[in-house]
């Protein structure tokens, strides 16, 4: 369960839960426990680099396919696995997915039992074929290929790269004591990317599955799976690199003149805008005649308040004020919008696609764990 988390107008994120000494000390026990029983890296069973992706039913796919065939169309010719539970894609999907040259892979029926959907990230990068991972959310666009990130001098240094949220962590979050790394910095990640090295990160991969595995206790601490990664790293005192340019929000101007962010922008190890990460208005939930990549806001200072209001739709977005800049959104930014509009349209004109739809809208509203709907006649 990922308990509801708040933040201040500062960035602050707060929780709504206090552990005591004990449950602390257990907590902490928990991990420190679990550290010398991890396996050996598997030399021979991983290889090369890739792409993976956690994906799964009908808002998740419909990103899937417009993510990879935004990879294919910025000439990035690694290979991809789309992860995913057993009930969640239809056979056709999945062949859908594979046309784009993506392989779909199933965890392990245990999992399911297991693991929140939202704790499957770093199950899918261990459990891939890949040595080498760029881990993508399924709503995260790129705007050139990024194979080059794996040359980056960061990540030869490091074997990692993690990319920032607009949050920080209260101090006072009990989390800091439960993984022994008080003091430590604040900042949050953000992890609709990540790029790493699983050779030379597998402990640290295999602690932040650890945390993910006891999501009932920890995700009343953190929000999801984007810091189980940033605490097992310092957890284990294994030094990482985070990009330094601050997130940005790409949204657009209401009718009122309020800023809608609805999408983060995240940069490279040069400030040079790469992923755009539609977190806010997935394409499942996207007007083919709407556009919302209009105008770039950046953090200038900490001088900036935050908030998430609701907007004329009746839908939240980012708000941020104070120290900002806004910029026009480059004309390679709308045309990927543009690209990417052509590829629902596309998309929903599928007859495979618009029964899908209405198979896991079926199985959602029934509450189903199997696969049985792909097979039921309507």
């Amino acid at each position: 369960m990922m308990n509801k988390f708040m933040f201040n107008d500062s960035g602050i994120r707060t929780i709504d839960i206090e552990f005591d000494a004990e449950a602390i000390s257990h907590l902490r026990n928990v991990w420190q426990k679990s550290v010398p029983n991890f396996p050996e890296f598997p030399s021979r069973r991983f290889s090369g680099k890739g792409i993976v992706i956690a994906a799964g039913g009908l808002s998740y796919l419909t990103c899937t396919y417009i993510t990879l065939k935004n990879l294919r169309r910025s000439g990035c010719k690694l290979p991809v696995e789309v992860w995913h539970l057993s009930y969640e894609l239809s056979e056709e999907m999945c062949g859908l997915l594979e046309s784009l040259d993506a392989k779909c892979r199933v965890f392990n029926p245990l999992v399911e039992k297991n693991f929140n959907s939202v704790a499957l990230k770093p199950l899918a990068i261990i459990e891939s074929s890949f040595e080498e991972v760029l881990y993508l959310d399924a709503d995260n666009l790129v705007l050139r290929d990024p194979t080059y990130l794996f040359t980056t001098e960061p990540y030869k240094q490091f074997g990692q790269i993690f990319w920032p949220d607009f949050w920080r962590t209260d101090i006072n979050n009990p989390i800091f004591k439960v993984m022994d790394c008080e003091g430590a910095d604040a900042r949050e990640h953000e992890s609709g990317q990540l790029l790493v090295d699983k050779r030379r990160c597998w402990q640290a991969l295999n602690l932040a599955l650890t945390i993910n595995k006891y999501h009932a206790i920890f995700y009343h601490l953190v929000y999801g799976d984007k810091d189980t990664f940033k605490f097992a790293w310092l957890a284990l005192r294994k030094e990482y690199y985070l990009i330094s340019t601050p997130v940005a929000s790409m949204g657009y101007y209401s009718e009122s003149g309020e800023f809608h962010g609805l999408t983060m922008g995240q940069s490279d190890d040069t400030a040079n805008l790469l992923f755009l990460h539609r977190n806010m208005r997935k394409w499942d939930a996207t007007l083919t005649t709407e556009r919302i990549w209009k105008v770039c806001r950046s953090v200038q200072s900490a001088d900036v308040k935050f908030s998430m209001p609701l907007g004329e739709d009746g839908t939240r977005h980012l708000h941020i004020g104070g120290d900002v800049v806004d910029l026009p959104a480059d004309p390679a930014v709308i045309h990927l919008e543009s690209s990417c509009i052509n590829d629902l349209q596309e998309l929903r004109a599928l007859s495979s696609y618009q029964l899908f739809v209405l198979q896991d809208y079926i199985r959602t509203k029934r509450g189903l764990k199997d696969s049985a709907v792909f097979h039921a006649t309507f």
